[in-house]
């Protein structure tokens, strides 16, 4: 009896074991009771014919990433992220920012704050603010797209329809712009740097970077970028470091390369800086039929660029668009497929950028019906190209991205993407003056330097050194590059950028009831509609931390 129960004893351990362990075993038979201990110790368990084992695994769930992975991984963005469409972002110099709604401000007691999460109102202290980024905010009656730009000696652009050119007797003078967001602005020429008449104000789609959100990153030897961005849905998270390829995980393990590598490019005040050869950043936008897209890039030594368009796939050769390619030299412009790989669409155009240079402004217009893509530097048109009778327009997406070309390291700031009203900005073959008179450059293309007298009644006067004034109709003028007064704009604690287009420093008063009062050096204080502000950053002069950008 004593055997038994110890055979029983036994049989429940083992039972319970398999159990622990997730194992379930068919049972076996135990050895004939006649047989001494050293006989039992030689009799191996024999199945019965036909049965089999039937052993259960739990599956193991590997928490983290292999690292033999070889594109960046997506992360499942928060739900408080994913629904925070229509609501506003703020973002403090010490690196901390904040989704909900922007209530107002006033300078004394700060910005205030409604957080979806916290009951009651936020008061953000005014020395602490970087950046405010507004959700799109219903227009006035009154906004239309005005028809001149106005560009001051510090960079702001503003627009508005041209009223005059005012002279005062012993002062210098004064330029009179009507806008329907602020009234009518009154701005000493000497703080203007050109004026053009004709240049209509368009929807803006993108201006940035304020941060990387919605932008993916890699480099072309992990593959394309993930295709998964949708406006308005989940963003795809900014990736720095990404996994390397098996060869690489195997040489870890032995001991004599990293993992992981930095690739790709990185968000930094406002710019992203690659990383690289190959580096890759891209991201879908509401591109239509007619587009600018304007970018400055900064480098040092000789860099190469591309720029996809339209591109229907994140991948600088496979998917179907538009690549300029772009250096110290030359531009090319490519047609790119799946099928066909890479196609030249005629012969270059000379970039002009010398080594004494190290950035440029680079504008690219697209006009999908006539299939034309002209390209801009620094103002200047630089070639149009065209695409081969017969062909449709190739680009099939609305991604835009950026690849480097080689490993020289290059700066991509002030971003901005907007609808276009399908006309090439005038005269930019020719050279805007020598800085010592006024240039007026004509529709035409044809020029007259001279002194700017007034501009009124739609009629610009200018002594051109004829003996006597010269009067020419304004919509025969494409630019006035006005000659240098002496003017400057200081310094402000505060610049905007505007959602159809502009930008403005200035230093900011009581905001309230969808009113913003600022106080600019150009044109003094005034009230300004909330509608028009698309972002605000704040302290320019201070240090602030990027890394959660």
């Amino acid at each position: 009896m004593s055997g038994k129960r110890h055979l029983c004893v036994m049989a429940r351990v083992i039972l319970l074991a398999s159990v622990t362990c997730g194992l379930e075993l068919i049972a076996q038979p135990a050895p004939p009771p006649h047989l001494n201990a050293q006989q039992k110790a030689l009799v191996r368990p024999v199945m019965p014919r036909g049965a089999a084992a039937v052993i259960k695994v739990d599956p193991i769930h590997q928490k983290t990433p292999s690292r033999a992975l070889r594109r960046p991984l997506t992360t499942r963005v928060p739900s408080s992220v994913s629904s925070s469409k229509g609501l506003d972002k703020v973002k403090l110099l010490i690196g901390d920012q904040f989704t909900g709604s922007f209530l107002g401000y006033a300078p004394d007691t700060g910005l205030q704050w409604r957080h979806p999460s916290i009951k009651q109102s936020l008061t953000l202290n005014a020395d602490s603010l970087a950046r405010l980024i507004l959700s799109e905010r219903p227009k006035s009656t009154n906004s239309r797209r005005h028809t001149c730009r106005v560009v001051l000696v510090n960079g702001d652009e503003i627009f508005g329809d041209l009223v005059q050119l005012r002279p005062a007797e012993g002062k210098d003078m004064t330029l009179v712009l009507n806008t329907w967001y602020a009234g009518r602005l009154e701005i000493p020429v000497k703080m203007v740097r050109s004026i053009s008449p004709g240049v209509t104000g368009s929807r803006m789609i993108y201006a940035g970077p304020n941060n990387a959100d919605g932008w993916a990153t890699g480099n072309s030897s992990t593959g394309d970028l993930p295709q998964q961005q949708q406006l308005g849905g989940k963003a795809i998270p900014f990736n720095g470091p990404v996994p390397a390829n098996p060869a690489d995980a195997v040489a870890k393990v032995a001991g004599q390369v990293p993992a992981t590598r930095s690739v790709g490019w990185r968000y930094s005040k406002g710019s992203f800086h690659s990383q690289g050869s190959g580096a890759m950043i891209g991201r879908n936008f509401d591109l239509p039929n007619k587009a600018q897209i304007e970018f400055n890039i900064h480098w040092s030594g000789y860099f190469s660029i591309g720029l996809n368009m339209y591109t229907d796939k994140f991948n600088q050769y496979s998917g179907n668009s538009y690549q300029l390619r772009l250096d110290r030299s030359n531009a090319y412009m490519y047609r790119t497929s799946p099928k066909r790989g890479s196609e030249n669409m005629g012969s270059n155009g000379r970039s002009g950028l010398g080594t004494s240079q190290s950035k440029a402004q680079i504008s690219v217009y697209v006009d999908k019906e006539k299939k034309e893509i002209s390209l801009l530097i620094n103002g200047r048109l630089i070639k149009t190209w065209r695409e081969l009778a017969g062909r449709e327009f190739n680009g099939k997406g609305r991604g835009i991205m950026f690849v480097t070309r080689n490993s020289t390291p290059v700066r991509v700031s002030d971003i901005q993407i907007s609808e276009w009203d399908g006309n090439l900005p005038k005269g930019n073959n020719v050279a805007a003056g020598d800085g010592k008179e006024d240039f007026v450059e004509f529709i035409n293309q044809d020029s007259l330097s001279g002194q700017v007298l007034s501009l009124k009644r739609g009629r610009l006067e200018i002594d051109a050194g004829f003996g006597e004034p010269v009067e020419v109709a304004l919509e025969r003028i494409g630019r006035i590059d006005l000659k240098g007064r002496g003017g400057s704009v200081p310094e402000m604690p505060v610049r905007a950028v505007f959602r159809d287009r502009g930008k403005l420093s200035f230093a900011l008063g009581e905001w309230a009831q969808g009113q913003v009062k600022l106080i600019s050096p150009a044109f003094g204080t005034v009230s300004v509609d909330e509608s028009i502000f698309s972002t605000l950053e704040f302290n320019l002069g201070k240090p602030r931390n990027e890394d959660n950008d």
